[in-house]
């Protein structure tokens, strides 16, 4: 991990984030262009024909994760865009806030960040930055986007209980199964460096 603390519209909490992560807006008018440049960096030294498929298929499935984020209300997905050893890796992360009115409103909250149970091969809880956390992994195929193959995903989620009547929700996301686990340690020690931003 480098020494960037990036902010990551979660209030006054962070993040650690490794290089090679690009932040893209969910705006309708912004998201396809700026998936053009992530894929341009991924694929940088590769022959264009050599990775088509890999790339209408990366790009679609970015396309559609920052519709639905901006439908959730996220402004912004954190992307691993730089090859890992010259391969191109999927990865990404959605961060958003909770804001409960009351204590009555925290199942639905729960529900609706912990959408469905599909494909969950692991639920754990414990103290993450001070605060009561729930992680979850899940295994499943990801919606088919129209031209492209149905496509594996393994996804870590996190709700991390910042205070009384607010959750922060971190999920990640990769698409590429043979390094899968080592995406999800990578995922974990990043949720690990959450921290609350000191007061300046």
């Amino acid at each position: 991990m480098n020494d960037e603390i990036r902010q990551l519209g979660a209030g006054e909490w962070q993040l650690l984030i490794p290089p090679g992560w690009a932040t893209l807006p969910t705006a309708a008018e912004r998201r396809k262009a700026a998936v053009t440049r992530a894929m341009d960096r991924m694929l940088a030294g590769r022959h264009r024909d050599e990775l088509i498929t890999l790339r209408i298929e990366v790009e679609s499935q970015l396309l559609a994760m920052l519709a639905e984020a901006a439908q959730n209300g996220v402004l912004r997905v954190h992307a691993l865009t730089e090859p890992i050893r010259g391969v191109p890796v999927s990865g990404a992360l959605v961060v958003s806030e909770l804001v409960l009115a009351s204590d009555d409103d925290l199942f639905a909250a729960v529900a609706k960040a912990f959408s469905g149970d599909e494909g969950v091969v692991e639920v754990d809880r414990f103290m993450l930055a001070g605060c009561e956390t729930v992680r979850r992994r899940r295994h499943v195929l990801a919606p088919v986007v129209e031209g492209s193959e149905p496509v594996w995903t393994t996804s870590v989620e996190y709700l991390v209980g910042t205070g009384p009547l607010e959750i922060l929700a971190l999920a990640f996301t990769t698409s590429t199964e043979p390094v899968a686990d080592e995406m999800v340690a990578l995922f974990d020690s990043i949720a690990e460096s959450l921290h609350r931003r000191a007061p300046r």
